[in-house]
């Protein structure tokens, strides 16, 4: 009855696969989500979502030179010592998709040559690369504030950097989760509940309080400082509705570049 998934892109592949119903009527939360994370015609709507970050081993990294750009994976001074999850999965796939439609595809082509060519690790996943951060194994990698989060309450020596944040760059990336009705949905009375109870601002402080820190989308929401909110950094945005509408192709170039 209900769809839930912490890929934006790929909710959006299911809306025009019609596989999403049109909620209606609309969650009364859903005037308070940005518009930047709803679907414009009702399909999905986002909530608690997470920031791409850099998480980075302090034992490894003084402070002075914390990378401060996702660019900077690819820098030549940090061959082989630096990460980004294989693009063809999770929220890399999202991200690099994300980067076309935002810098274009000679930018974003001639970064991950340079991620090849510079010997940037490609751990399978988000979770395994923070903990290879962690180790000690890397020294910095890309993954989301829920990963970072984990591995730090593990006692491990990391820190974290929101990305280009600087005047004139594209800023942080933050992908929401997102809830949808299922089309033909057997029980469609409960599927709204829930849905109003997924984007509720007691579902976002639950999650804003739990271990990965997922970041509350709607203004007012309370939660834990060390949980950075929309407007505590500058945000890369992106139409979500385009990057899933060419993630799918975007997945087949990835594999065959990253195969």
């Amino acid at each position: 009855d209900v769809f839930w998934n912490s890929e934006v892109a790929h909710t959006v592949r299911l809306k025009l696969a019609g596989v999403l119903e049109k909620a209606e009527p609309p969650p009364a939360a859903a005037e308070r989500i940005p518009e930047r994370f709803r679907d414009p015609e009702g399909h999905w709507f986002g909530f608690a979502g997470r920031a791409r970050v850099l998480i980075v081993n302090t034992d490894l990294v003084p402070r002075e030179r914390y990378p401060t750009s996702i660019w900077q994976i690819a820098d030549p001074q940090w061959a082989g010592r630096s990460a980004i999850v294989r693009p063809v999965t999770g929220t890399t796939l999202t991200h690099v998709t994300a980067l076309y439609e935002r810098m274009g595809a000679v930018q974003t082509n001639a970064f991950l040559d340079a991620v090849r060519a510079n010997g940037v690790n490609l751990p399978p996943g988000n979770g395994r690369l923070a903990s290879l951060v962690g180790e000690g194994e890397i020294a910095f990698g890309l993954t989301d504030t829920s990963d970072y989060r984990l591995v730090r309450a593990e006692g491990k020596p990391v820190d974290v950097v929101y990305p280009d944040q600087g005047e004139g760059q594209i800023g942080t990336l933050l992908i929401p989760n997102t809830v949808a009705l299922v089309r033909g949905g057997p029980n469609p009375a409960n599927g709204q509940r829930h849905l109003e109870f997924r984007l509720s601002d007691g579902s976002e402080r639950i999650l804003a309080s739990h271990q990965r820190g997922h970041i509350p989308l709607k203004p007012g929401i309370e939660h834990p400082p060390e949980v950075k909110v929309p407007g505590d950094f500058r945000e890369m945005h992106v139409d979500f509705s385009q990057v899933g509408a060419r993630v799918e192709q975007r997945l087949k170039e990835l594999g065959e570049r990253f195969e």
